[in-house]
């Protein structure tokens, strides 16, 4: 297990979609990009639509084929013209201070002992991960976020360095004192892989 702690920031959230319809891509070894740079952060609550695949998504890559953060997909299939259409991310709002970030990761593991063996036995399983911000409150808007919606997430670990990962947000608490302003620690469970650039 790694537990890794970042610097001060800020928390933004999308504020502002554009659908976008039947854009092209460039392939390079089956990962197709979005050709428009301005549209290559995706909404994750939103339905890609792909036209022009000849076989399916790569389901083991990123989250079930589709890396939200920079416009691509992983197709079974290459020499294809592929369109995609969905909507990205083009407004950002600042929703709170941010004074500490943490980000742990484990991998999950299966007990596969057989009956009768003197030894436990283990099967590991696939990584996971959980992120903790430390905040203080600006606005409420984070707080409306829905719990079933994705939010995307990039932790600064320095100006050029740190991570960026889909996530639900599973708990947020409040710290309240008179005459003090509020603080809350949000828990975020990661969906897919975590990449770190």
């Amino acid at each position: 297990m790694a537990i890794l702690r970042g610097r001060d920031g800020t928390a933004y959230i999308p504020t502002t979609l554009t659908a976008f319809a039947s854009q092209a891509t460039t392939e390079a070894a089956y990962i197709y990009q979005i050709d428009n740079a301005a549209m290559r952060i995706w909404d994750p609550n939103t339905a890609l639509v792909i036209s022009g695949m000849t076989g399916v998504l790569n389901e083991s890559w990123y989250l079930d084929g589709v890396d939200y953060f920079t416009g691509r997909i992983k197709a079974t299939t290459t020499g294809d013209t592929i369109l995609v259409s969905g909507k990205y991310v083009n407004g950002l709002t600042a929703v709170a201070d941010i004074y500490g970030w943490s980000i742990n990761f484990s991998r999950g593991m299966a007990e596969t002992t057989p009956l009768g063996e003197a030894w436990r036995q283990l099967t590991a399983l696939g990584m996971q991960a959980t992120v903790t911000l430390n905040r203080y409150r600006t606005n409420t808007t984070f707080d409306n976020v829905p719990t079933e919606s994705y939010v995307i997430i990039e932790l600064q670990e320095t100006a050029t360095q740190g991570f960026i990962l889909v996530a639900h947000r599973s708990a947020l608490n409040w710290t309240k004192a008179a005459g003090a302003v509020d603080q809350e620690t949000v828990t975020l469970e990661p969906i897919g892989p975590v990449s770190r650039y």
